[in-house]
């Protein structure tokens, strides 16, 4: 496939579709088969990630994880039920996910630098869902609109994806409404929904303050990385080796936010330990 291929059908026909998909009913002639619909985006949404994954990102961290899907019928229709969108509109039909190991800085740059790569303002909106979480969810999302279709890429650090990984599973356990802030009729499991959100909120805070302390302790070491290729340049000895410094960098700015990691590495804990609970819990269903 090309993103810049157009899908066999319109919106229109696939706005029927929707609605016949909430209706429960056959679609009308003319429309678009689903499956046919799914298959596409299917493949809209491996293209889009086979561009991901081959381009050369200047913000792209070492561990790079990242997954491509079509959504499911089902999600599909409590999306249309929940909202007033029509299916020509949902964003994530197909849909990129990007977990990788970065602190904020990176994700927003990263974030930029692919949105720029698909076309920028033109095609690409960016939904930064950080500072204003959807039921505790935070990432940073990608809106493509291209010939082919809309695809969402959601991409998100490490923490963001373990605590939306166990907020999805306990979603799938108790019900689906705990993500539309919802409250539950268990108090038990309410409890749990509670402590997620509060889990969110600590990680969310413990982000932003080792990414500030990252970025002010690396301005600091590279003005003295600075300094001494400067000196080395007047004297006229070889600098130091540029890779060796970056790594030198890499490694003081790690050790400048030991606390704040700590802190996230617990909750992350936490968060698989919860895990590990619901995952047994729903084989024994």
């Amino acid at each position: 496939m090309n993103i810049e291929d157009s899908p066999p059908w319109s919106k229109s026909q696939l706005r029927r579709l929707g609605e016949s998909l909430l209706e429960r009913c056959a679609p009308p002639e003319g429309c678009p088969d689903y499956n046919a619909v799914m298959l596409w985006h299917n493949d809209l949404a491996s293209e889009v990630a086979r561009i991901l994954t081959e381009t050369e990102w200047s913000w792209k961290p070492e561990q790079f994880r990242l997954t491509a899907r079509s959504k499911t019928v089902d999600t599909l229709v409590q999306k249309l039920q929940r909202s007033a969108l029509k299916l020509d509109r949902v964003q994530d039909l197909a849909g990129v996910r990007i977990d990788a190991e970065m602190n904020l800085t990176r994700q927003t740059l990263l974030a930029g630098e692919i949105a720029h790569h698909f076309g920028g303002d033109q095609r690409v909106t960016i939904r930064d869902l950080r500072q204003q979480p959807h039921s505790g969810y935070r990432a940073v999302h990608l809106w493509l609109v291209v010939p082919a279709g809309r695809v969402e890429v959601q991409i998100r650090t490490n923490y963001q994806s373990l605590w939306a990984n166990v907020y999805e599973g306990l979603a799938d356990l108790v019900g689906r409404g705990i993500r539309y802030d919802e409250p539950h009729d268990d108090p038990v499991v309410q409890q749990i929904v509670e402590r997620m959100h509060s889990m969110s909120a600590e990680i969310a805070h413990d982000e932003v303050v080792a990414d500030q302390l990252d970025n002010m302790f690396g301005q600091a070491v590279q003005e003295i990385v600075d300094d001494v290729a400067a000196g080395a340049a007047e004297m006229g000895v070889n600098a130091p080796n540029p890779h060796l410094l970056d790594q030198a960098i890499k490694a003081l700015s790690s050790g400048s936010n030991l606390e704040f990691l700590a802190r996230l590495r617990q909750t992350g804990d936490q968060l698989r330990d919860l895990r590990r609970i619901l995952n047994k819990e729903t084989e024994e269903k």
